[in-house]
């Protein structure tokens, strides 16, 4: 989930979750740990935050390390963050996405997500009486971002543009992190 580049770089791949921040899942844990160790540890220049296959779920957990990191960081001036996300992003990780955003003033970056930045969530289900149906619906809405209007058709848009491309697929080459790499 996480690897070092050069010392100096730091990539984490946030995948779904489903816990509670009382409780944290022993890998969350362990990962979260790991994290935070090797910031405090290691002069890091850049963090990267790969939230394109982020489809949601619980973000208390994630949310509380990003606030833990941001307190490590903050004397860091010199650190850049940088935040993916692509068409498999959405509720959970357009929160995550916005949050490094407010916290870092984090670059996004990759393409347009696949959910907007004000949503309804948090589903629960129930049985229909009488009838033994279930239904599934979302518990609120969140609104991340109030300066857009609720009947706009918006996706949360990326600072820096990149569509994935067949060919990059197929040859191993990845845009994103080659430009990532690229910054001062």
């Amino acid at each position: 989930m996480s690897a070092i580049f050069d010392s100096m770089q730091l990539s984490h791949s946030c995948l779904k979750s489903s816990v509670t921040p009382s409780r944290p899942l022993p890998y969350f844990r362990n990962f979260r740990d790991s994290v935070i160790g090797t910031i405090q540890s290691k002069p890091i220049k850049k963090l990267v935050f790969d939230l394109s296959r982020n489809s949601g779920g619980n973000p208390n957990q994630g949310t509380i390390m990003f606030e833990k990191i941001a307190e490590l960081t903050k004397s860091n001036k010199n650190l850049k963050v940088y935040v993916i996300v692509g068409r498999n992003t959405f509720s959970a990780g357009i929160i995550h996405a916005l949050e490094l955003k407010r916290l870092f003033n984090a670059t996004i970056i990759g393409e347009l997500t696949s959910g907007k930045p004000n949503f309804f969530g948090g589903t629960d289900s129930r049985y229909l009486p009488g009838s033994c149906l279930k239904v599934n619906f979302a518990k609120y809405y969140r609104k991340m971002r109030k300066e857009i209007k609720d009947d706009e058709p918006t996706t949360l848009m990326p600072d820096v543009f990149f569509a994935v491309k067949f060919q990059d697929v197929v040859s191993g080459n990845d845009p994103v992190f080659n430009w990532i790499n690229a910054q001062n």
